[in-house]
């Protein structure tokens, strides 16, 4: 689960310039501030609305698998994703393994031509 202990550091708000660097070895995500709380962002496009659905499906199993959600806005063929740990008011290293698994799930469905 991504909010286990075992994560060193991982409930703890990461620096701005940490979170410049993590974000600058994730293409596609950048760091946006929603009512004063930082996170990290992302529009992934789908071939198919099929495919949006289920890719928002897949994430929300993991997502409620690990108690850690992002918000997300879903049109057909995309999703944006925003990650964050509310509770602490930015972005931890919860939501950078969050990030990771997302673009996992994301490169399991073909991209859109």
């Amino acid at each position: 689960m991504w909010h286990d202990e075992g994560v060193p550091g991982s409930r703890a708000l990461i620096a701005a310039d940490e979170l410049a660097a993590a974000v600058g070895q994730r293409p596609g995500w950048s760091v946006v501030e929603v009512d004063g709380v930082a996170g990290l962002e992302r529009e992934l496009r789908f071939a198919s609305y099929a495919d949006t659905i289920a890719f928002v499906v897949r994430l929300a199993f993991v997502a409620e698998q690990a108690e850690h959600h992002p918000d997300l806005g879903v049109l057909w063929g995309r999703v944006t994703i925003r990650w964050s740990t509310h509770d602490r008011g930015g972005v931890t290293g919860v939501d950078l393994v969050a990030v990771d698994s997302t673009d996992e799930i994301a490169a399991s469905f073909p991209p859109r031509s």
